[in-house]
């Protein structure tokens, strides 16, 4: 049986492929589908890629401002904070140059599930921005 993050994106997929008028489905569809969650009115999606021509479709966003309610309504959605000293990998490596992976890699508040789901989250609080990665499996 499918993770149930899987099964979701299949039917995000086959609904919203083509639905804006480009070949990405719409970042806060993926966002619920997958992390359970609204895009809040007050967060803006300042970057977001979908990679879907693959078996294994991947997303990135970058959001900003941080939303408190927002970030611990996914939060609650089974992830776990990374531990003190130790750093979250960015999964996927074919991502555009706005997705600074090393940077990404060193901020020092991540959380990321205990599954094989793919999801990810990277808090940058000094400048107001969280990133959230799925790494389809």
């Amino acid at each position: 049986m499918l993770p149930r993050p899987t099964l979701l994106m299949a039917g995000v997929l086959v609904t919203c492929l083509g639905c804006n008028g480009s070949d990405d489905p719409p970042p806060g569809e993926v966002m619920k589908s997958l992390f359970g969650v609204d895009i809040p009115a007050n967060v803006k999606v300042v970057h977001y890629k979908a990679d879907i021509l693959f078996l294994d479709p991947s997303f990135a966003w970058e959001l900003a401002p941080i939303d408190t309610t927002f970030l611990k309504a996914i939060l609650a959605n089974g992830f776990q904070k990374t531990v003190a000293g130790e750093t979250l990998p960015c999964v996927s490596g074919n991502w555009p140059a706005w997705w600074k992976s090393k940077e990404i890699e060193a901020l020092p508040e991540s959380y990321s599930e205990d599954s094989s789901n793919g999801r990810h989250i990277w808090v940058d609080r000094p400048n107001n921005r969280l990133f959230l990665e799925f790494s389809g499996r």
